[in-house]
């Protein structure tokens, strides 16, 4: 149910690096973000109602080697988009017109790269670019027939975000992502947008 192809990931900010960065820049850091995903899915040969959005979460460490690039390793639960309605074509066994009701979930552990441009003191901009290995999770009942299948596979992720820092050790940054997950035994590679807000501790 998830498209086979949508626009890639997003252009990430240009990483500036600085090679005169303080030692005090770098280090350690964990996180968390809650927000709202929005999944890509095909709706031709379906007629219903289909929520493509639910809440999504996310865990998040990573190390800052200096003010300007990071690497990041993280854990996203996209949440599910659900379907309910009727079939317009045939898919024998079952005909033109059968119910059909079902989900889609989605959750992925990632791997990125993140470039940081200091606009002030405290507020700066972001930008991720990276890998992600993702599950994708079909169930669905239709004419009477159930079934499930599920997919694991490896896709991209890109991200742009602001983050502001209240204090040297504790920060806060919203931004957009999107990751490209599925494939084609769960109906197509798709893409996963996600808004979110997060807070960060840095050690």
């Amino acid at each position: 149910m998830i498209k086979r192809s949508i626009l890639g990931a997003g252009t990430v900010i240009a990483i500036a690096l600085s090679g005169g960065a303080a030692a005090a820049d770098a280090g350690w850091y964990l996180g968390g973000s809650l927000g709202q995903s929005r999944f890509d899915v095909d709706t031709s040969g379906f007629t219903g109602s289909v929520d493509k959005r639910d809440t999504a979460w996310s865990l998040f460490g990573g190390y800052q080697m200096n003010r300007n690039l990071g690497l990041e390793l993280g854990y996203t639960d996209f949440g599910k988009a659900t379907f309910n309605g009727t079939l317009g074509l045939a898919i024998p066994p079952v005909p033109a017109g059968a119910g059909a009701r079902g989900g889609i979930d989605a959750t992925a552990w990632w791997l990125a790269a993140v470039g940081t441009i200091p606009f002030t003191e405290r507020l700066s901009g972001y930008g991720k670019l990276g890998l992600n290995y993702n599950e994708v999770k079909l169930n669905a009942t239709v004419g009477g027939f159930s079934g499930s299948t599920d997919d694991r596979n490896v896709g991209y992720l890109g991200g742009l975000g602001l983050k502001y820092n209240f204090t040297p050790s504790i920060g806060l940054r919203g931004g957009w992502e999107r990751h490209r997950v599925g494939d084609d035994s769960v109906g197509g590679k798709g893409d996963i947008d996600l808004w979110s807000l997060g807070l960060h501790v840095r050690f």
